[in-house]
């Protein structure tokens, strides 16, 4: 029914796998992604030999003296096969050169999906990749999922990925490209050992295959391996999330007893959750976190990236961005409202309002009451209780004020001490004096 075309029968095992997968149907049109190398001008002219109503979408990076060659070459093709052409032409930096181009052309498929009303895009990806991106991140680490390699679909933003070759090694599309004479390019940049995947391919790879010639299916089994784990552990942790995540704070007691490979996983979801998936987080580091996390010290942070940090704080521990504080001293010296920020401000008046305000201070005095301060806490700084003076770091210990909050929060002063801190401590005052100040915090001015 398929032909004879060597090894394997290629042509089966595309339509077997497509089968397996129960995703892709010939009723709506897919976006494929072709470049013009074998890998995907055999998928393409696989699915065109199997009825498929593709939508040809081609990057063109501009990085090639041939590029051009090349997407004309598509778009006559596929003007051959029938099929809708798009295009798009890449002028991207050297540095990062990798992630840009990807970022962009993921972008650019999904585009292409929307324009057509579908939400299928087809990808080119086959065994050799799997196994070599397994490699690449076996080498500089990865979490327990990114060990998976490439999901045979994936779903991202209502678009679903979808990879009909990730079972076929490169000898088969060789072979069918052979046999089907298909016409293809070959990309110069593919032999080049800039690349870390290029040296796996090139030199580790051959030698892999000396010790066994079936060291590819046996890393694909690591991978089935591992997403079967995945399987079992990911439920696990969305339900603990679920039960024990609330207003951004997760319960570190019920986190504690977690197994480590489940606490790993809770702390992934967290994370890529929180960074919308923009830090990536090494062993070494979910290490870290756990021991934090396990340790008897009560408050301690933890620096994942220049942007974000992971804090714990008591019984709970909760994910920040690293902001500075950009607060500066604001001087009172008469009667108005001093703005902190965009959600918080001060109103200083001598007259009791009549709104149910329920954080303010009430600062009694004779003659002289300004200048007054508003500012963060500076070292030193105490305030004067009926117990006597006690110095502001005690009172937040004393108060259980998380220690990555400590440092932001505004804190109203003279010139010697601290008056009150605004929904946790007042300081005792002689109210026997003729006049009073009244501050507020409110919203905005």
């Amino acid at each position: 029914m398929y032909g004879i075309i060597g090894v394997g029968d290629i042509m089966k095992k595309i339509v077997d796998h497509i089968q397996n997968l129960q995703i892709l149907s010939k009723d709506n049109p897919i976006v494929l992604a072709v470049s013009t190398g074998i890998d995907s001008m055999v998928l393409l002219h696989a699915l065109h030999s199997l009825k498929f109503n593709c939508v040809i979408a081609h990057v063109n990076h501009q990085k090639r003296k041939q590029s051009l060659t090349e997407q004309a070459f598509i778009q006559s093709y596929s003007k051959q096969c029938g099929f809708p052409f798009e295009t798009i032409n890449l002028t991207l930096e050297n540095s990062n050169f990798q992630e840009q181009a990807r970022e962009k052309r993921y972008q650019f498929f999904k585009a292409v999906a929307k324009k057509y009303n579908t939400r299928d895009i087809v990808l080119a990806h086959h065994q050799d990749d799997q196994v070599e991106t397994i490699m690449m991140r076996l080498i500089r680490g990865s979490s327990f999922q990114g060990y998976e390699g490439m999901k045979p679909s994936y779903k991202e933003d209502g678009y679903r990925f979808i990879r009909p070759l990730l079972s076929i090694p490169k000898s088969d599309i060789i072979t069918y490209a052979q046999a089907h004479d298909v016409p293809y390019y070959t990309d110069a940049s593919n032999e080049s050992s800039v690349y870390t995947r290029n040296r796996i391919r090139h030199q580790i790879s051959p030698l892999l295959e000396e010790e066994n010639p079936q060291y590819r299916d046996k890393i694909t089994q690591l991978a089935n391996y591992i997403h079967m784990a995945n399987d079992v552990i990911t439920p696990l942790a969305n339900t603990f999330l679920d039960t024990h995540y609330h207003n951004d704070k997760l319960n570190l007691s019920a986190f504690k007893q977690l197994k480590d490979i489940v606490k790993i996983t809770v702390l992934q979801h967290l994370i890529n959750d929180f960074t919308d998936n923009q830090v990536e987080v090494s062993y070494t580091q979910y290490q870290a976190m756990l021991d934090i996390a396990m340790s008897d010290v009560p408050n301690q942070e933890y620096h994942l990236s220049d942007q974000y940090r992971f804090i714990k704080t008591y019984n709970y521990i909760t994910l920040e961005n690293i902001t500075k504080n950009t607060v500066k001293t604001l001087t009172i010296t008469q009667e108005g409202c001093y703005k902190i920020d965009d959600t918080k401000a001060f109103f200083v008046t001598h007259n009791k309002l009549d709104q149910n305000h329920r954080n303010y201070f009430q600062l009694w005095y004779n003659e002289l009451v300004f200048p007054l301060y508003l500012r963060t806490r500076q070292n030193g700084d105490k305030m004067s209780l009926n117990v006597g003076t006690k110095k502001i770091k005690d009172i937040f210990i004393d108060q259980k004020v998380p220690k990555h909050l400590r440092d932001h929060i505004i804190l109203l002063t003279n010139e010697t001490h601290v008056l009150w801190i605004p929904g946790i401590k007042k300081a005792d005052q002689d109210q026997s004096k003729q006049r009073i100040l009244y501050i507020y915090e409110v919203t905005k001015c």
